[in-house]
């Protein structure tokens, strides 16, 4: 059984005030966590008030309360029909993760702080939460921090009297698989295979695995035995995984990661599945970090985090063997590197 860590909920609408309910519930649909949901589903909702945006600037009109003039009765009609569709829809399908894992992304993405590089302001990132199929981080405009090289990162400069540090984490998709599976933290998952074979083999073979590999393949990439894959495949039950996936998926149209993140797609359904799983145990965890310490937040590179800090604060997080999730409670194993120093 694939562990679950949202659940359907109940929620008010509040979209434009164009449908009010008064509230019953703790979770109120608003038109940025509808908006989405449907593009996470692959459902679009036309706003009206793009269209009547335009219509206003060109009547130089100050006033677009009054929607449905601007739109006429008709279109208008069509929309609230095809937004009641859409919010039936939603009721049936969306969970917690929408009203709060995905927020706080989003949320966490907006606080990023500028960095200095070569005595020129670099301006922080749009993140796109939305577009890829798994969830993981995109840049959508400025500075690339999701491929910038190990000696760019090395000129890269915080505030003064502060440390710029690097945090990621140790094996992140096959420590958080072994967790999920037995409930327990491993510093060193592929120690925790018991298989004796050199660890960039180990690696290899259950990247490959978890990537829909056949047992052919990773032999030939790694060669190791068909033993040693099979007890691979068993410590970390990737067939029954694959096998609960492939039924999801055949009844539902879609598999969901352990948060709840709809995921859309007929191949390698348990990479898309830890893939956005990890993406989200990731910043849920750097949230946290954000919440707990006095750091300010530079840029998120998938399992990764770039953030600044006093030399008070850097002691008390270099101490940190692992992060864990408020979520799960699932911890991984992370490490640190001072990036540079900005100590004049």
């Amino acid at each position: 059984m694939i562990a679950k860590y949202y659940k359907k909920v109940k929620f008010d609408v509040d979209i434009h005030n164009i449908l009010r309910i008064n509230q019953r519930n703790n979770y109120k649909l608003t038109d940025d966590i509808l908006n989405d949901f449907l593009s996470i589903n692959n459902k679009r909702l036309k706003n009206p008030y793009e269209l009547v945006e335009k219509i206003r600037l060109t009547l130089k009109c100050d006033n677009i309360e009054n929607i449905k003039m601007f739109l006429g009765k008709k279109n208008y009609n069509n929309y609230i029909l095809n937004l009641k569709k859409h919010v039936d829809y939603c009721e049936k399908n969306i969970n917690t993760y929408y009203f709060e894992t995905l927020r706080k992304r989003h949320n966490l993405t907006n606080q990023l702080s500028s960095l200095m590089k070569n005595n020129i302001e670099i301006i922080p990132p749009i993140y796109d939460h939305i577009s890829h199929k798994t969830g993981r981080v995109k840049i959508l405009k400025g500075y690339n921090y999701l491929t910038c090289k190990k000696e760019e990162k090395s000129n890269l400069l915080s505030e003064k009297n502060t440390y710029l540090v690097e945090l990621d984490f140790s094996s992140a998709e096959p420590s958080l698989l072994y967790n999920i599976l037995y409930g327990k933290y491993t510093e060193d998952v592929y120690k925790s295979l018991n298989i004796d074979i050199a660890r960039d083999k180990a690696k290899l073979a259950v990247i490959s695995l978890t990537y829909g590999a056949s047992d052919s393949s990773v032999k030939k990439l790694t060669g190791i035995n068909k033993k040693d894959i099979e007890k691979i495949k068993k410590v970390l039950d990737i067939n029954k995984i694959k096998n609960d996936l492939t039924e999801a998926n055949e009844k539902l149209g879609y598999i969901q990661s352990i948060y709840g993140r709809h995921i859309y797609g007929n191949n390698n359904l348990v990479n898309y599945w830890l893939q956005s799983s990890t993406a989200d145990y990731a910043l849920s965890c750097f949230n946290q970090l954000n919440c707990d310490y006095d750091i300010k937040i530079k840029a998120i590179i998938h399992d990764a985090v770039i953030f600044s800090c006093k030399k008070d604060i850097y002691k008390k997080i270099e101490k940190l063997n692992f992060l864990t999730d408020p979520i799960t409670n699932i911890s991984i194993p992370v490490k640190l590197k001072i990036l540079s120093a900005n100590m004049n």
